[in-house]
């Protein structure tokens, strides 16, 4: 198959500068010759409808962006790690999404923590629980609990939405559905008053969002976080949570941090994000 589009100055084959095409039209023309070769320099060598292109016809692609999704990459993470603008790598996650089976059972219960928002910005969503007037420190608590057939299974995850991330998560447990309230009221005794229900919308911007958010700045979540695939359901990429205090990174050290890698990783971003 052959590509069509700027110049490209990559060879996927050698990784050295070549050049492709015809210098008089800026164009190239590169063929796809082994499944195994790098994906490094073909956004150069896309048009801009190129990732329109289906499963069929785009093979490679396609398995590309589901080893990205296994190891846990959010959709924006996916369309840098290719070179495309998220809009166009949500339908081939979409089409990825429906060639596997459904992984979450039926929704039992979604629980935020109150003051979850503080310090945060929210854009377009106030009737979302907690919303307004939130106060708290940059720590929040999801939990979900899905239909397990005369069980429930539930997993939940600590978040810290000013700066690292998913500091903790707990596994999926199956328990008796009785049961079920007094593990809701163990997870969220630390935050103040009852957890509040959530819509999913909520819960996946707030997990996935703050994910995307701390890796920007060098922190990977919890180990454990990935054991919870498949409980949030899946996220089609747009976040309207602004992460940060006000906007900006603001680290508060907890007990069981490694205080000086934290601080040493936020020093080392902020030298490159200033340039």
């Amino acid at each position: 198959m052959a590509f069509f589009g700027p110049l490209c100055r990559t060879s996927c084959a050698t990784n050295t500068p070549v050049n492709y095409g015809d210098a008089g039209t800026n164009r190239c023309n590169y063929t796809r010759n082994t499944i195994n070769s790098p994906l490094s320099c073909l956004p150069a060598c896309w048009p801009a409808g190129y990732a329109k292109i289906n499963a069929v016809t785009n093979p490679e692609l396609l398995e590309r962006v589901r080893e990205l999704r296994e190891r846990g990459r959010t959709p924006k993470e996916i369309a840098r790690a290719l070179g495309l603008p998220p809009s166009a790598v949500a339908p081939l996650i979409r089409e990825v999404g429906a060639g596997q089976p459904p992984k979450e059972s039926a929704l039992v219960t979604c629980l935020v923590s109150r003051g979850w928002a503080a310090g945060l910005a929210v854009k377009g969503h106030d009737d979302w629980p907690g919303v307004v007037g939130s106060e708290g420190s940059g720590m929040a608590s999801v939990l979900i609990a899905r239909d397990k057939g005369g069980k429930v299974s539930m997993c939940s995850y600590l978040l810290d939405t000013w700066c690292l991330g998913v500091k903790d998560a707990i596994p999926p447990t199956s328990m008796d559905r009785r049961k079920l309230p007094d593990a809701i009221a163990m997870n969220f005794q630390s935050f103040g008053g009852s957890p509040l229900a959530a819509p999913l919308e909520l819960a996946q911007q707030l997990v996935f969002g703050v994910v995307e958010y701390a890796r920007g700045l060098g922190f990977e979540p919890h180990a454990d976080y990935r054991k919870c695939d498949g409980y949030l359901g899946e996220w089609d990429g747009g976040c309207d949570i602004t992460f940060g205090r006000d906007g900006e990174p603001m680290y508060i050290a907890g007990p069981h941090d490694d205080t000086t890698r934290i601080l040493r990783t936020l020093r080392k971003q902020s030298r490159r994000s200033r340039g």
